[in-house]
C-alpha cells in the first residue's frame, strides 16, 4: 500500500520519440495486444520518461509518506487548507493545485538549504533507531512467551489468537510496548525528490 501522486499538466523533458512510443504502447496495452517483450520495453520507457521528467509521478509507501506529509502540512500550513491537509492522507484523487505545488516546492527548498530538514531527518531517525531497539527486544520476549506455550500446550503450531487466556493476555501485553514509530522513516532525500517533483508538476493529484 502506498500513495501515487500524478502531475497534472508536468513539464515536459522528453525526446518526443519516446512520448511517442510510449503512447504506441499504452494503445497496444488498452486493446491487449501487448507482447511481453513489449510489456518490458513499455516499463523500461516509462522509467527513463519518469527519471528526465519528475512533475510526471511520485510514489511513497504509506511509511514513507506519513511523515513527509506531516512535514509538509507543518512547514506548509499558510499553503494548504485544512481539507488539503487531510485528504493527503488519503487515497481519494484530491487536487493540489499548481501554485500551491509551486509554493510547496519553494518552502522545501529553503528548509533543505538552512539546514531544518537535515535537523528533522537526525531527529526523526533518531526516534526510528530507538523503537527499532525496542521492538527488537519485544519480539525475544515474544518468541520466548512462545516457547513457553508450546511447552505447556504440546502444540508446536499455536498461535497467539488461541493461546490459553493468561498466555494470550501475557502475549497481548508484551505486544503493546511495540514502537511504532521505528516504521515512518524520514529522510532529506524523499524531500528533495518531492520537491521536484512539486515544480514540474503544474499541480497534482493524490492516489
Amino acid at each position: 500500500m502506498g500513495f501515487d501522486l500524478y502531475g497534472v499538466n508536468p513539464k515536459n523533458n522528453a525526446m518526443e520519440d519516446d512520448l511517442n512510443r510510449r503512447d504506441a504502447l499504452d494503445e497496444k496495452w488498452s486493446d491487449g495486444s501487448l507482447t511481453e517483450e513489449q510489456q518490458e520495453e513499455y516499463f523500461a520507457l516509462t522509467k527513463a520518461i519518469r527519471a528526465d521528467n519528475p512533475g510526471e509521478y511520485f510514489r511513497n509507501n504509506v511509511w514513507w509518506w506519513r511523515k513527509l506529509w506531516i512535514f509538509v502540512c507543518n512547514v506548509c500550513d499558510d499553503i494548504l487548507s485544512e481539507e488539503d491537509m487531510n485528504y493527503g492522507h488519503s487515497n481519494d484523487n484530491h487536487l493540489i493545485t499548481e501554485d500551491k505545488a509551486l509554493a510547496i516546492a519553494d518552502k522545501l527548498d529553503a528548509l533543505l538549504e538552512d539546514g531544518t530538514v537535515d535537523t528533522i531527518q537526525k531527529d526523526v531517525m533518531e526516534q526510528v533507531e530507538a523503537g527499532r531497539r525496542i521492538n527488537k527486544q519485544v519480539e525475544k520476549e515474544v518468541q520466548e512467551l512462545r516457547k513457553l506455550v508450546i511447552k505447556a500446550t504440546g502444540n508446536e503450531d499455536i498461535v497467539p489468537m488461541n493461546y490459553p487466556e493468561e498466555w494470550k493476555e501475557q502475549y497481548e501485553k508484551i505486544r503493546s510496548k511495540e514502537d511504532w514509530s521505528s516504521r515512518y522513516p524520514f529522510h532529506k532525500d524523499n524531500v528533495k525528490e518531492f520537491s521536484k517533483f512539486c515544480r514540474q508538476s503544474g499541480g497534482f493529484r493524490i492516489c
